[in-house]
């Protein structure tokens, strides 16, 4: 499983998805019928030929304020990082 936020997805769209290995496998390979918001899925997310090769399922998931990576890793440095003196 491999997991993102959905605004790798390149689309307007506020959804999450949840490709199958064969439906990423589908998407790039250029048929998006399936999933046609993510027809530029290969563009937005380079490492997605990797997932695919490895068979794994790729979940695009909406963003929720105050959830990102960046903030939990600013939230974790704050809590337990101590500053060494000079």
């Amino acid at each position: 499983m491999y997991v993102k936020g959905a605004d790798y997805s390149g689309s307007e769209s506020t959804s999450d998805f949840y490709l199958s290995p064969e439906a990423l496998q589908r998407l790039l390979r250029g048929d998006s019928g399936d999933y046609p918001e993510l027809a530029h899925i290969a563009a937005n997310l380079p490492e997605a030929e990797v997932v695919a090769s490895y068979g794994a399922h790729l979940a695009l998931l909406a963003y929720l304020p105050g959830h990102s990576t960046t903030a939990l890793i600013h939230q974790i440095v704050s809590r337990y990082a101590h500053s060494k003196a000079p």
